[in-house]
């Protein structure tokens, strides 16, 4: 269920920061490290790391360019990423919402939020669907990509994968909310709300 005006026995229960939680922010910089090197080193079973290096007299080094062109190519690679899944995010908000998403910039950090207020379930639904979305798309760029390019793609892919920690610890939290909960995608936040004779409840 989605509205976009909350009725009136609604109240704020809590808010969910996951960048700036005393608990949530390490626990996300932790989950996100781990996902990110567990992602390299399955992809590395698909194809070898070394694939990135120069061949030279039959053995392979990282040669000054290569390294820059590398360099060059993800950096690139990850602007267009960012780009590519904040519209997806947007897009899922606007699709499954009540309310025109909206963009923004805080810091280094790009985000994307919502006036509507979504149920429990629709709230994973449009927070999880665009990460999916993107992580099979970068995984489907490296592996029909030639293979010299597996790991300019696949390192975004990593990133990406990565980034997973954060939407985990999200869903797991929000489905520990009551089952009348509405949420609101305040950008850099998630706002819990809850009628008011469930406010006393713990999660």
């Amino acid at each position: 269920m989605v509205v976009s005006k909350l009725p009136s026995q609604y109240t704020v229960r809590r808010s969910l920061n996951l960048r700036k939680g005393k608990l949530y922010a390490p626990l996300c910089a932790l989950l996100n490290v781990v996902l990110f090197f567990a992602a390299i080193f399955v992809l590395h079973r698909f194809v070898p790391f070394i694939t990135l290096f120069d061949r030279v007299n039959g053995a392979f080094v990282m040669t000054v360019p290569r390294l820059l062109l590398n360099c060059m190519w993800i950096l690139v690679g990850l602007l267009l990423y960012a780009i590519v899944y904040l519209g997806l995010k947007g897009a899922s908000l606007g699709f499954f919402g009540d309310a025109r998403p909206h963009y923004g910039i805080k810091g280094f950090y790009t985000y994307v939020s919502s006036n509507a207020y979504f149920s429990r379930k629709f709230y994973v639904l449009v927070y999880l669907l665009p990460d999916l979305v993107m992580a099979a798309v970068l995984l489907g760029l490296a592996f029909l990509l030639p293979k010299s390019l597996f790991w300019l793609a696949a390192t975004i892919g990593a990133f990406h994968i990565s980034r997973l920690g954060t939407s985990i610890l999200l869903t797991v939290l929000v489905l520990c909310q009551p089952k009348s909960s509405f949420f609101r995608n305040n950008g850099t936040l998630t706002v819990v709300y809850t009628p008011k004779t469930d406010k006393s409840e713990e999660s």
